[in-house]
């Protein structure tokens, strides 16, 4: 039995005297290590036992529930991801949220050397290591371009859901510079057809285009590592997907609801494999 093990039978059974002292300084020796342990569900992958071991804290801090959101990503530990989600959704509104990441933008920037107002109307701006990461999209625009800098931060990531359910965008550029899009970040846009996504990106996260009824065609970067799951499900009008990497993984859950397409990549890549394994049309390119 693991020391998580032992702790999760003595917090979740009433087989303990929670008063007693040595049950004390045992939970208190979890609490200053929850990082470790979270850690570790999410190299389990376990959504049931991070479930319970949320349940240990009345109020987990919106950075701690975002660093172990990005380790799980990381991770591909799904189900840890999906309670992870849940419970941000649950005890933190969008207006929280929205308040706390631009508490943090504006101590990194400096309000009054770069005015973040106009950003602000467009944007949600999360900062970390002087670095900045879109974690929401707020206009109305049907052509984005996403701003390379935010005042002086460079931009590196697009959040997760970032335009999740956005109806009005119909193309978006990602700036170089970008290297990771994490999970779900343009998921049901349904009237988005164009993406230009720039050749930095080295890494997507699962279920990124789900739900994209009007995508027709999108070119991959040619250092991508992988395509993963979902990234490409329900888009039935997509009709040509360019993989620019020999080595790009495909995830095998991916292209459900999408069909008559076709995959364009270099010959002798894993694409070509993958597409004739799943009688995709292939075209060598």
């Amino acid at each position: 039995m693991t020391y998580f093990d032992e702790y999760e039978n003595l917090v979740f059974t009433n087989s303990v005297d929670k008063s007693d002292p040595e049950w004390r300084n045992f939970i208190a020796s979890i609490k200053r290590r929850k990082r470790h342990f979270a850690e570790l569900l999410v190299l389990e992958k376990s959504g049931e036992k991070m479930k319970n071991f949320l349940l240990l804290w009345k109020k987990v801090s919106l950075d701690d529930i975002n660093e172990y959101l990005e380790m799980s990503t990381k991770n591909d530990a799904g189900e840890v991801t999906a309670v992870l989600l849940e419970y941000k959704r649950e005890n933190y509104s969008d207006e929280k949220i929205e308040k706390h990441e631009n508490e943090k933008a504006e101590k990194a920037l400096g309000t009054k050397e770069l005015s973040l107002a106009d950003w602000r109307k467009t944007y949600r701006v999360r900062i970390e290591n002087d670095e900045a990461v879109i974690s929401k999209y707020k206009g109305c625009d049907s052509y984005v371009e996403i701003p390379a800098f935010i005042g002086k931060n460079k931009v590196i990531k697009i959040g997760e859901q970032a335009f999740n359910c956005n109806q009005e965008i119909e193309s978006v550029t990602v700036p170089e510079g970008v290297n990771e899009i994490e999970f779900y970040a343009f998921s049901k846009c349904k009237n988005l057809k164009n993406v230009t996504i720039p050749e930095t990106v080295t890494k997507m996260g699962f279920g990124i285009f789900f739900g994209c009824t009007n995508l027709e065609k999108i070119t991959l970067p040619e250092y991508l590592e992988e395509i993963s799951q979902c990234t490409f499900d329900k888009c039935p009008n997509l009709k040509e997907v360019h993989i620019r990497g020999k080595n790009t993984k495909i995830h095998w859950h991916n292209f459900k609801g999408s069909k008559d397409f076709t995959i364009y990549a270099p010959e002798g890549s894993i694409a070509e494999d993958f597409a004739l394994k799943h009688k995709i049309s292939f075209i060598a390119e």
